[in-house]
This record gives C-alpha cells, sequence and structure tokens, in this order.
C-alpha cells in the first residue's frame, strides 16, 4: 500500500512539474496583450472643449545609470492619474493672460537656487557672491 502511495505522489509531482513548465514555455511565447488607449475628445458637456482625456498609467521614472543625478535615483515606478490637456498650443497672447490672472512667474523670472544649478556645473565650480544672478 505505502509503494502505491509513493507511486501516486511522485505522478502528481511530476504532473505539477510538466504542467508548469508548459503554462511557463506558452507564456514565454505568448505577445504581451497591448492595450489601445480610448481616445476621448471634450465638448463641452462631456469633458472640457478642445482638450482630450490623457488616461492614467504607470512608468518608471529615474535612472540607476551611474552618470545620473542623484535626485534621479533610483529607477522607480509611478502612478500618474488621467488628466484633460488641450489640443492646441498655448498662444502667447493665452499665456499673457493667464500670467496677468495668476501673477504667475516662470522659472526664468526667479532667482536661481545655487544647489540645484551646482549639480548642472563641472566640480569645484565656485558659487557666485550675493547678488551675482541678475533677472
Amino acid at each position: 500500500m505505502k509503494n502505491i502511495q509513493s507511486r501516486v505522489l511522485l505522478i502528481a509531482v511530476l504532473a505539477t512539474l510538466v504542467l508548469g513548465a508548459l503554462l511557463a514555455w506558452s507564456n514565454f511565447f505568448s505577445k504581451p496583450q497591448q492595450v489601445i488607449p480610448e481616445i476621448r475628445l471634450g465638448d463641452g458637456i462631456n469633458g472640457p472643449k478642445g482638450m482630450a482625456w490623457i488616461p492614467g498609467g504607470e512608468f518608471l521614472m529615474g535612472s540607476d545609470h551611474k552618470k545620473a543625478q542623484a535626485n534621479e535615483k533610483p529607477t522607480h515606478k509611478v502612478r500618474v492619474a488621467g488628466f484633460w490637456m488641450d489640443t492646441t498650443h498655448v498662444t502667447n497672447d493665452q499665456f499673457a493672460q493667464f500670467v496677468k490672472e495668476t501673477n504667475y512667474k516662470a522659472t526664468a523670472e526667479q532667482v536661481p537656487d545655487w544647489e540645484t544649478i551646482r549639480v548642472q556645473l563641472p566640480p569645484g565650480t565656485p558659487k557666485p557672491p550675493s547678488g551675482g544672478f541678475v533677472l
């Protein structure tokens, strides 16, 4: 009786291994499912007019490369929620109106932070004196 149980167990283990190998083999050669995003344009009722819906998703952000900046490390998965985006470029007049209404200051209109620009300069570059940045 013990000999029959051992054989049944051995056959079950072998069958499980063979089935697992076959499934792994079939997945190896199967093509990944491609997700085609839905294009949704706003019409003023179902979303803002002149805008398109960008669906959310995940992507890898950053770098593990030896020359990557410290603030780029490590590579990590980021999830972004969906959002609406204009379907046309923003004109200079539209941007000027936005600045007027919000008092927005572009990066070029701000005194740069030394630590931010230091990493983009050759090692050992001295910090400019206070007032060295002129807008």
